[in-house]
């Protein structure tokens, strides 16, 4: 595949894409929420007009219970990749990995900051 553009200008186009948005999760699951389908819609328009690799990397919030789901973080990834995928990427574009609660973005003991730290987060691959 003919990438089109740098690998710069694709992390440039995702950070557009992202920086209004969060690709958000119900505690406890690794479900998408329908609000977060157009933003994928538009990150997946980003990813083909790219054709560079992504990585995707899944998050949890600090609390007992999202600690006590195995494979959670790696869960919201991988369904985040497969819903690019059922949108045109390829999907061997998305590389899907998992982060526990080690990089959170918010305060973890208000229920806004857990929910913010619930994500997950797309990464052009150099």
């Amino acid at each position: 595949s003919t990438q089109r553009l740098s690998a710069d200008a694709c992390q440039k186009l995702l950070d557009q894409v992202m920086a209004d948005s969060t690709v958000a999760f119900a505690r406890g699951s690794a479900k998408l929420r329908p609000t977060s389908h157009g933003l994928l819609d538009r990150m997946a328009q980003t990813a083909v007009d790219c054709g560079t690799r992504f990585r995707i990397t899944g998050h949890i919030d600090g609390t007992s219970l999202e600690l006590g789901l195995d494979d959670l973080d790696r869960g919201r990834a991988d369904a985040t990749a497969a819903y690019l995928a059922a949108k045109g990427v390829a999907r061997e574009q998305l590389v899907t990995e998992g982060a526990g609660s080690s990089q959170p973005v918010a305060d973890n003991s208000t229920v806004q900051g857990q929910a913010r730290n619930r994500r997950v987060e797309i990464m052009v691959m150099p």
